[in-house]
Order: structure tokens, then C-alpha cells, then sequence
């Protein structure tokens, strides 16, 4: 497993913030919600946004979907366990509608960095 990658719900957003990423190093993109009322992820680094969720609600609960492959992938003991806490990742992801635009959503990323033991 590579870096270590949460992400933080803001109980009070600031501004159309509504989240953080947060990485080992520390605080790092920022996940906005945007007058249509989906969320998009924007990196520290570029004014890319990439899709994150239709809705608030679709969005907060992929995020807790994630910080739960978190907290499991730490105590994995195989590559095996890994893959399959990976694949139930992946499955909740789809669940969710999250993973049709492989190409900029945020999820989709994420989701491929982890299966490579990147995330």
C-alpha cells in the first residue's frame, strides 16, 4: 500500500467547500459543490475539477465508501485481502454511479491507484 489518502467531510462547509483530501503530508485537494449541486474535486495544483458525485448525498457516502477501504486495507495481510477490499471498493463505487467516466472522474482515479498499491 502506498500513501495514506482520507477524505475529510466539513460538518460547517466554507464556502462551496464541502470536503477535504487529506494526505499524509497534509491537507491537499478540495471537493466543491457546485450550483448544479454535484461535487467536483480540485486538485491543490490546477484548476482541473474532476467529477466527484451527482449529489451531496452520492458524494458523502463514496467518501465514507473510501475511508472505510482505508481503514481496512491497513490490516490486510495479503495481496490478496488487498484485492478484494479493493473490489468491494469498486462495488460500492458502482453502486453509486460513480465509475462511468473513467477518463476525469475522481473516482475512477482513485479507485485504479488503489488497486495498484498506490492509495
Amino acid at each position: 500500500m502506498g500513501e495514506t489518502v482520507r477524505i475529510e467531510i466539513l460538518q460547517l462547509p466554507a464556502g462551496n467547500v464541502v470536503a477535504r483530501e487529506i494526505q499524509t503530508r497534509g491537507p491537499e485537494g478540495k471537493f466543491h459543490l457546485r450550483l448544479s449541486g454535484q461535487v467536483a474535486y480540485r486538485p491543490p495544483d490546477d484548476g482541473k475539477e474532476w467529477p466527484a458525485g451527482q449529489s451531496i448525498e452520492v458524494f458523502v457516502a463514496a467518501a465514507e465508501a473510501w475511508n472505510k477501504y482505508c481503514d481496512d486495507v491497513i490490516t490486510a495481510k495479503t495481496d490478496q485481502d488487498e484485492l478484494a477490499i479493493v473490489d468491494r471498493l469498486r462495488t460500492r463505487l458502482n453502486e453509486l454511479d460513480l465509475l462511468q467516466d473513467a477518463e476525469t472522474g475522481y473516482w475512477a482515479l482513485v479507485l485504479t491507484q488503489a488497486h495498484d498499491g498506490l492509495l
